[in-house]
């Protein structure tokens, strides 16, 4: 007994604390907006009153008003009294699977029944019987016209929730791209370039075993590199600007190796510094166009680092005067790397192109979008 006592009493909580939060629900189901739809929809319906062939002529203006505006109130009656129901269903079953479309069905002729039989007693009583096979067709064309609205607003609002979880979908997807590629290129910063570390101490030792004087120019220029690559490392946002420092130091350290075989310049003009640019960008090019065009070339050559802006594009080129296109070039990593970075940060607005440099040589550009 004392059991069943506990579990009726347990019963009965649950009930007394589910009752409040449906009905709260079921209010803040009743917005302006539904009012507002069912109101303007029971107006259009309301119109076929005057659709009637010869009503003016047997009937005067004050009677067609008043038979208008009887049968308004009749429609706004079992009109707001279904979108009750529809709410009310709503709050019971949350989700849009088939046991919220079972209760709205069943909410639906109930609640239709309820608004269309207030509406005649208030309006048409006594001489209109609820009990009635006229009231059962009225009835049952509400019911049927309430559901007709109630589906389509389902399968709209359906299609809705469907596209933002594919938007939602395709965002995360970006997110997760773009962190991706961001660990990538951090990964590539932190490594930056070991082999040519490791062969610029090398060539340091060689020197200053044989030339001091050019070994201490060499490490000089290779603190600078280090100082220029280092506290990149921690930017988020890098410029045009510390993109050809960065190259310009990196050239320098070359510069000091290679003697005279290697000459550069650097013509950026101080307007087009200060724009964002992608990096580790601008010295993959320069990386490239030493490895495959100066250090192949016997007389080795010049290196020239430039950008102009063209209306709403930024372009960035790299020219050597080294030996130029040879088998597969323009099919490296670096190069394959470059590409899919900028289809990731700017898609089809941004592209890597390859030409030749007249009498010798490459011309390597970058142009993206102006930030």
């Amino acid at each position: 007994m004392n059991a069943t006592q506990h579990r009726v009493r347990s019963d009965s909580v649950v009930w007394i604390a589910w009752l409040p939060s449906t009905l709260l629900r079921t209010c803040q189901a009743l917005t302006w907006r539904r009012a507002a739809t069912v109101l303007i929809l029971c107006l259009i319906l309301s119109t076929q009153v005057l659709a009637q062939p010869d009503l003016f002529e047997h009937w005067s203006l004050d009677r067609i008003v008043e038979g208008w505006s009887y049968y308004f109130v009749e429609l706004g009656l079992t009109g707001f009294a279904m979108l009750g129901g529809f709410a009310l269903a709503e709050s019971i079953v949350e989700g849009n699977g088939r046991r919220r479309a079972i209760a709205v069905g069943a909410a639906l002729p109930a609640s239709a029944t309820l608004g269309y039989a207030l509406a005649v007693t208030l309006l048409y009583s006594p001489g209109f019987s609820i009990f009635s096979w006229q009231f059962v067709g009225d009835t049952l064309r509400f019911a049927v016209l309430g559901g007709a609205v109630a589906f389509i607003y389902m399968l709209r609002r359906r299609s809705d929730a469907a596209a933002k979880a594919t938007h939602e979908t395709k965002v995360a997807r970006q997110t997760l791209d773009r962190q991706t590629l961001e660990a990538r290129l951090q990964l590539m910063e932190a490594q930056i370039e070991p082999h040519f570390l490791f062969n610029s101490l090398a060539n340091v030792q060689r020197l200053y075993e044989i030339e001091p004087e050019s070994g201490e120019r060499l490490l000089e220029n290779l603190k600078t590199y280090l100082r220029a690559a280092l506290p990149q490392m921690r930017e988020k946002r890098r410029s045009l600007a510390s993109e050809v420092e960065l190259a310009r130091a990196y050239l320098e350290v070359l510069q000091a190796r290679m003697g005279e075989r290697l000459q550069f310049n650097v013509d950026v003009a101080a307007g087009l510094r200060d724009h964002p640019f992608p990096p580790m960008m601008v010295i993959t090019l320069v990386e490239n166009a030493i490895k495959h065009g100066i250090d192949r070339s016997p007389s080795g050559g010049t290196i020239v680092v430039r950008a102009h802006r063209n209306g709403e594009r930024l372009t960035v080129e790299v020219v050597d005067t080294g030996i130029g296109f040879r088998g597969n070039s323009g099919k490296g990593v670096g190069l394959a790397n470059i590409r899919a970075r900028l289809h990731a940060l700017f898609g089809g607005r941004a592209e890597l192109s390859l030409c030749a440099n007249e009498p010798s040589g490459v011309v390597a550009a970058i142009a993206i979008p102006v930030q």
